[in-house]
């Protein structure tokens, strides 16, 4: 046997709210069509459930304002392409206007180069002289080419599920995102060899890449959207939230705060100094070459980013400008800066090991993929495919946002709920109703059992009698299953197909309430429905979109639970009833055991011998004539239980029949004379007591054993009290089951000839 393995964890997890009046085929048809856009492929499409393979991709990393001058470079490339080839003189003409301009202002240039050749070569010494000396590394500024970042491949697995919010049932895509070697693994190793993930090919880079880019496609009203911002965005998003949450749960309910930064010198301020202090330093220098070059101070800063533009306020009394100061940094900065400083590295969601996988999680207080070096670039990568999969959603009008442009129920969507989401709402109370059902069920059940656990002490208890008088015990009662019981129901599908009577009257319904359903537009513009249904409480109200559809679901919901409700009464019912007729046999079971016995004097030699001795032994009872009013004929006085006791300091025997309870001890046995105590058995009254915890005598647990003081049932006084040979739980629930007999009318439970009270529902079947 093959050890089982655990489930892939999912890198990333995402929900989409779905318009409840759209068909689930327009979902998938919209997860097709994103997958088909990325270059992916899909492996399973099968009702709403959709799985795919995305192929990885590489993006282009554009730097702030490099979109806009690449796009206008090759504008102007396109435009003098356009003019060259014009066949008329005027465009030549300015082509070559535009040329010579052009050299001349190279021209111009070289010259001012040549001009300018000592001043270059002198600031050019100065600065690799500087640069060798000064501790600042300088930037280089030699263009490298464009960058790309390389995304990796992954499994995509969406469903359209139902979730229930309260009193409301949501529609939701929920799309789960896996690292494709993990799912690949998994089916590996359950010989799965057929249904290995085939990976597509790399896709290139992307359309929009600096040697690819359409110029036609541009449109100058149209900003460029870099996916590759986005998608970093998106992850350092989630790492902050991920990052948060860890946080929280490692420091528990202690909380923490994050301290404000102590004052101290701005780092511009530092660097102004620096600056003044250089350039007094250096000023004599300066001044021999202010012919030649400005100041050597620029030099020797690493970022030339840091020096902001100066008023002239910024001036000091030397006539040098300071850079203005940089601004405070918000609490939110400082929130996300403490929390991307201090947090702790997760295990990857493809850890096979379910130690170090634990021993991980315990380490970083859970599994966060955005925090994991191994998993972030495929949170990264999943964000193509959730920007996608909206941005389609949202074109087709499938989302639930839509519902503020598209109303509900009109067109391009269906004139009533998808037929889909009502399913799954069906399924969703029909697993409630059976969670309740099983519930009360186990309650009746609880108590049956009970009842039976008792039934089988008796037995037990009796069986050794049974022995002694060498008589048969009853049988006990056959039990019989719960499906031989009627059940008086009828399932509402079969009535009226294929939701039922309450479902369909309010599916009916919609088509009523909503075909005088217009567009209007309140006092502030929003697009909202009037719901001017006469036989609604709320007539002539204006309802949003959104709000028609919460209440639409809630009525599918809520004529779903009335029809479970019905079918849960019925099944109870019948439940009721088994648990009914199994406590009606059990409590025959123990009529008949204890009447069997009671009923062998005379009959049985044996049973007639242990009474006689039971009533030589009432003769002796100091307080017989008390109870004389309470005995019974002397064929009930066969001894149904005979146990040792221990009263005190004395010990002896109890005898237990079906309307007394009999006492007799010894205190010095064999020499000592007996002492015999009397109880009616439908008087009494007894309490367990717990054990004794002393090391010096340790006894078990004992009984106390009241009856009522002065005749008031009211106020009961303890009058004996002795631990039974056979457990103080067991022999008070054997007395329990002789009072219960003893004070039970036998007409109370009235049974067929069959004997049964499932036999009494012949008639009515």
């Amino acid at each position: 046997t093959r050890k089982r393995q655990r489930e892939p964890l999912p890198c990333r997890t995402v929900t989409i709210r779905v318009r409840p009046d759209v068909l689930c085929g327009s979902v998938m048809d919209a997860l097709t069509a994103t997958v088909e856009r990325l270059g992916g492929s899909m492996t399973k499409r099968q009702g709403g459930h959709l799985r795919a393979v995305c192929p990885g991709a590489k993006k282009r990393v554009w730097a702030p304002g490099e979109w806009e001058r690449e796009t206008q470079k090759r504008q102007q490339q396109s435009v003098s392409s356009n003019v060259a080839v014009d066949g008329n003189g005027k465009g030549n003409s300015s082509l070559q206007r535009g040329a010579s301009s052009g050299s001349a202002t190279n021209e111009f240039v070289m010259v001012q180069d040549d001009n300018n050749d000592d001043e270059n070569s002198v600031a050019s010494g100065l600065a690799s002289f500087l640069s060798l000396t000064s501790p600042i590394k300088r930037r280089s500024s030699r263009h490298r080419g464009p960058k790309y970042v390389s995304l990796p491949p992954y499994l995509v697995d969406a469903q359209l599920v139902t979730k229930k919010v309260g009193k409301e049932c949501q529609r939701l895509l929920l799309v789960r995102l896996y690292r494709v070697q993990d799912v690949a693994n998994i089916r590996s190793f359950h010989g799965e060899e057929e249904e290995v993930l085939e990976v597509p090919a790399p896709l290139g880079k992307e359309a929009s890449g600096s040697d690819n880019i359409n110029v036609e496609s541009i449109r100058p009203d149209r900003k460029h959207i870099d996916t590759e911002a986005e998608s970093e965005r998106s992850l350092k998003s989630l790492r902050e939230a991920a990052a948060l949450v860890q946080r929280i749960k490692a420091v528990g309910a202690d909380g923490f705060a994050i301290d404000l930064p102590p004052p101290m010198l701005d780092p511009m301020d530092d660097q102004a100094a620096m600056h003044r202090t250089q350039h007094q330093q250096s000023a004599g220098y300066a001044k021999s070459f202010s012919d030649l070059f400005t100041s050597p101070i620029k030099y020797f800063s690493g970022d030339s980013d840091v020096i902001h533009p100066t008023t002239s306020g910024d001036q000091d009394r030397s006539g040098y400008s300071t850079p203005t100061k940089r601004r405070q940094p918000t609490v939110m900065e400082m929130m996300t800066k403490e929390l991307t400083r201090k947090y702790q590295s997760s295990p990857s969601v493809g850890i096979r090991s379910k130690s170090g996988l634990a021993a991980a999680k315990a380490k970083s207080h859970g599994i966060f993929p955005s925090l994991s070096k191994e998993d972030s670039p495929y949170v990264k990568a999943s964000w193509m495919f959730v920007r996608e999969c909206i941005e389609v959603m949202d074109k087709r009008c499938l989302a639930y946002s839509s519902l503020g442009t598209s109303p509900l129920f009109q067109f391009p969507a269906l004139p009533t709920l998808d037929s889909h989401f009502i399913s799954q709402i069906k399924a969703f109370c029909r697993e409630s109703m059976i969670v309740s059902l099983v519930k009360t069920a186990s309650e009746l059940e609880i108590y049956a059992r009970e009842f039976e656990l008792s039934c089988n002490n008796l037995d037990q208890l009796l069986k050794p009698t049974f022995h002694m008088y060498r008589l048969d015990p009853p049988a006990l009662p056959t039990p019989v299953p719960l499906t031989a019981y009627p059940l008086d129901f009828q399932a509402p599908e079969v009535v009226s197909p294929p939701w039922g009577t309450e479902v369909m009257a309010v599916l009916d319904s919609f088509a009523e309430d909503y075909d005088d359903i217009s567009d209007n537009y309140d006092s502030e513009d929003r697009r909202v429905l009037a719901w001017e249904s006469p036989r609604r409480s709320w007539s002539h109200r204006k309802l949003s979109s959104f709000e028609c559809a919460e209440d639409a679901v809630s009525r599918i919901l809520l004529a779903f639970q009335r029809q479970n409700d019905v079918e849960q009464g019925a099944r109870l019912g019948r439940k009721n009833m088994q648990v009914m007729d199994r406590l009606a046999k059990m409590q025959a079971h123990k009529r008949n055991c204890i009447g069997k016995l009671s009923d062998a004097y005379g009959s049985n030699l044996l049973a007639t011998k242990a009474a006689d001795e039971f009533h030589s032994y009432l003769r002796k009872c100091p307080n017989v004539k008390s109870h004389s009013g309470t005995f019974k004929s002397t064929s009930h006085q066969v001894p149904l239980l005979i146990c040792n006791v221990m009263a005190g300091n004395a010990t002896g025997t109890c005898y237990v029949t079906d309307s007394h309870i009999l006492f007799v001890t010894q205190l010095v046995p064999i020499l000592g004379g007996n002492r015999v105590a009397l109880f009616s058995i439908v008087d009494v009254e007894l309490t367990i007591l717990p054990a004794s915890k002393s090391m010096l005598s340790p006894l078990p647990a004992s009984i106390s054993l009241s009856v009522s003081a002065s005749g008031k049932r009211s106020t009961r006084e303890e009058v004996y009290n002795f631990i039974p040979s056979i457990g103080a739980r067991r022999f008070a629930k054997f007395v329990e089951v002789v009072k219960d007999v003893s004070v039970e009318d036998p007409n109370t439970l009235k049974f067929s000839d069959r004997g049964g009270l499932i036999y009494m529902h012949e008639g009515s079947r």
